[in-house]
């Protein structure tokens, strides 16, 4: 299984939107990327034996503020 994250702390409101932009736009470019590879092997192994797996791929971005250093 394949996981790969980054984690960044001490961010403002700010950092944190132009961040999710940035991984929108990457994330999107790299899904279409996939997809298309994914597209062309699916058509490849459609009646081939043992064409019996399924994958997803896909991105994340969460945020929240630091509860500690911001308490109601």
């Amino acid at each position: 299984m394949l996981e790969r994250a980054v984690y960044y702390e001490k961010l403002t409101p700010q950092s944190i939107a132009e961040l999710e932009a940035y991984a929108r736009k990457l994330a999107m470019q790299t899904l279409v990327t996939v997809n298309k590879k994914a597209f062309e092997l699916a058509r490849r192994d459609k009646d081939a034996p043992g064409a019996s797996h399924r994958m997803t791929f896909g991105a994340y971005f969460f945020s929240a503020a630091d509860d500690a250093q911001n308490p109601e």
